[in-house]
This record gives C-alpha cells, structure tokens and sequence, in this order.
C-alpha cells in the first residue's frame, strides 16, 4: 500500500494517458492495415488494367491475322486448280434439223416459249472433227418487238465424245442490229470435268457459234 501511495508523478501520469496511447496505437495499426489493403487494391487493379490491355492487344492482332488470311486465301484456293481453256464451234445449218421449238400459251411467238437443243452437234475450233453434242432448253423470258430484242435463259449441257459433260446457263439476248454475244456461268460437269467451274464466252453469228471455255478444274 505505501508503494501505492508512494507513486511518482510520473508513474501515475504515465497510467492516466496509457488508455489513449494504447487507442491512438490502434488507430493508426488499423490505418496501417487499411493503407497496406488499400495499396494491395490498387496493385490488383492495375495488374488487371494491365490484363485488359494485353488481352485487347492479342484480340487487335488476332483480327489482323484473320483479315490477312482473308485476303489471301482466294489467291491460295485458286492456286489448287488447273486452268483450261478450248473452243468449240457449232454450225447454223444443224440448227433446223436439231432444235425444237415450243409454243406454249397463246398461239405465237411470246414469253415462256422455248426452244430445245436435241443432241445439237458442236466440232473442234476448225470445224473439221465433231467432239460431241448439246442438249438442253431455252426458254423465252422478255421480248421487245421494237427493237427487235428477245432474250432467252437456257441451261445447257455440253457432251463430249470422251464421255464427260459441262453444264452451263445464263441469258442470251438476240438482236438485228448487233452482234450477239453473251457469257454462261459453267455450273458443274462430270467426268474428266468433275470439278470444272469458271465461264463461257459465246458468240453467235449467221454461221454458226463460238464458244470460248474458261474453266477451273
């Protein structure tokens, strides 16, 4: 007890401010902690900041490849095939004898008659070896007696003496005053021409036909 009462000043003074060192103690450990999750927060935000624009970086770059490989794979597909190119001719006295002609509807020449091409002869570019035959329809889609215009859509079939075929189709519209010419869409074929596509430049004249194959095989 005589301890007690014996207590510096300082002692008791240190006893009575104790409580609110040890609280400002704690407020600044809990300040420290709140600053430490607070840096930890920001370090964390900013690595997925970071992520953010690293991944938009790999997706721009990603974009570019697939727009590059864009570009060029037309170039690439067309390098896998062969180019062929002949000419065939047919001639205009084998037209009575093989093309039929169909009158459908009213009684005259009008819309939705067509002709039909019956095993039709074509020969080599010289005219002096027949490499088979065309079948197939036209048919008579706009007429203009003014001008003396009519177009037809045909879909034919060109069958060689080797025993493969080629289909083709697209318009043709015939005229008095100019030449006619037209250009066909090939559309499959067998045979040696399984895996044909590409166009057909026809030019038709009093003679006869042309026709200039621009195949892909």
């Amino acid at each position: 007890m005589q301890g007690d009462r014996d207590m510096s000043p300082s002692t008791s003074a240190l006893r009575m401010i104790w409580p609110k060192v040890r609280n400002v103690a704690f407020t600044v450990e809990g300040a420290s902690s709140t600053l430490r999750a607070a840096t930890h927060a920001r370090t964390s935000l900013g690595r997925m900041l970071d992520m953010r624009r690293s991944l938009g970086v790999f997706a721009a770059a990603l974009g570019l490849l697939g727009l590059v490989i864009a570009m060029i794979a037309p170039v690439a597909a067309d390098n896998r095939y062969d180019r062929v190119s002949f000419t065939v001719r047919d001639k205009a006295e084998d037209d009575e004898q093989n093309n039929i002609d169909v009158d459908v509807g009213e009684e005259g020449f009008g819309i939705g008659d067509y002709f039909v091409l019956s095993k039709d002869p074509f020969f080599n570019r010289s005219l002096t070896k027949q490499s088979g035959y065309f079948t197939g329809d036209c048919v008579f889609v706009a007429l203009n007696e003014e001008t003396f215009e009519a177009t037809v859509e045909c879909d034919v079939t060109a069958n060689f003496n080797i025993g493969s075929t080629i289909t083709v189709e697209g318009p043709i519209t015939f005229s008095e005053e100019a030449a006619t010419e037209a250009t066909w869409a090939v559309t499959g074929g067998t045979g040696r021409y399984e895996t044909a596509h590409g166009e057909v430049d026809a030019t038709f004249g009093d003679e006869g036909a042309e026709f200039d194959f621009e195949l892909l095989l």
